[in-house]
């Protein structure tokens, strides 16, 4: 049944193919978990496991490769779907030393910018990492590569949409993942803030702290945004960023970080100097406080506006800030 199952070397498998062949691979899975020999002998489990791992490495990565030169169309995001399927249910009744293994075959594609015809792309990679995220965030170890690996490449990569996606399937679902461990998700949370806020690229730092901004603007959040200088000259550069969306986000962070300073009566007047004081906020004027942000956020979102009649009733706001 296997052999019925694999595909050519060079052929495109049909979707449905590849999908018959994942759901053969699950549901070797309690026959293989299972430790009576009469279902199963050491020598035919050994020889199941053996023909599972080379799904990995003769079918789905040399399929992964060819899927990478190709046009990112439906047929090639439907395959590869269909592949990371199989991958997954391959790689779920591996050993933890194959699971690592092929982790560390797809990082190679982020840690390189050369791609070769044996290297999957970084955006198949990136659907690749997505789906062996459970596996991947057991490991400490290989939490961190790939954290630096994503992060470096999002800082790098000119493709705007490609590094969304990967801030979505890779940081986003890893930090969903180390959520369950609060010692892993503070470090995680600490090592992202930290690198988004060291970048000199505005808009792509916006970019990201809004899409994880529900782990870092959260009560109790081991990475407050909200005490980092940097994190508040990133969102003063975006609310001026000739980019529209840029602004809009950084409107956004700021509403965010006022609405969260009142629910938990955050105290934010500590800072060594008054010069450096970007957002200030302290429980016993919380009210006051909340009104001025209210009258800045209203004019900045008015200022965005093209109508002059729509501007000019809130002009006199300004001078209340």
């Amino acid at each position: 049944l296997f052999e019925s199952l694999l595909w050519p070397k060079e052929a495109w498998p049909e979707t449905e193919r590849t999908d018959a062949l994942t759901a053969l691979v699950e549901g070797l899975g309690p026959l293989l978990s299972h430790s009576d020999s009469a279902l199963l002998t050491d020598a035919a489990r050994l020889c199941v496991q053996s023909k599972i791992e080379s799904i990995i490495w003769s079918k789905c990565f040399p399929f992964l490769s060819r899927l990478s030169t190709e046009e990112d169309d439906a047929r090639s995001r439907e395959s590869t779907a269909a592949v990371c399927r199989l991958i997954r249910a391959c790689v779920a009744l591996c050993s933890e030393n194959v699971q690592k293994r092929v982790i560390l075959s797809v990082l190679h594609s982020f840690q390189s910018s050369e791609e070769d015809g044996d290297r999957v792309s970084v955006r198949v990679a990136t659907e690749v990492l997505a789906v062996l995220m459970p596996f991947l965030a057991a490991d400490e170890h290989l939490t961190l590569s790939t954290l630096n690996s994503a992060l470096a490449i999002i800082r790098s990569l000119p493709d705007a949409p490609l590094v969304s996606r990967i801030t979505v399937r890779i940081i986003l679902m890893l930090l969903n993942c180390c959520s369950s461990s609060s010692s892993a998700s503070s470090g995680v949370l600490k090592r992202v803030l930290d690198e988004l806020c060291s970048w000199d690229n505005t808009e792509r730092t916006l970019m990201c702290l809004t899409v994880l901004s529900d782990h870092f603007l959260s009560h109790h959040s081991p990475a407050d945004p909200r005490l980092s200088p940097r994190f508040w000259r990133t969102v003063q550069e975006g609310l001026i960023d000739r980019d529209s969306v840029s602004r809009k986000r950084a409107l956004y962070l700021l509403k965010r970080c006022a609405a969260l300073s009142e629910e938990d009566d955050f105290n934010c007047l500590h800072s060594s100097s008054e010069k450096d004081m970007l957002f200030k906020w302290a429980p016993d004027k919380s009210r006051l406080l909340r009104e001025f942000w209210e009258d800045y956020v209203l004019v900045m979102e008015t200022l965005e506006e093209n109508q002059i009649h729509v501007v000019r009733p809130v002009l006199n706001r300004i001078d209340a800030l």
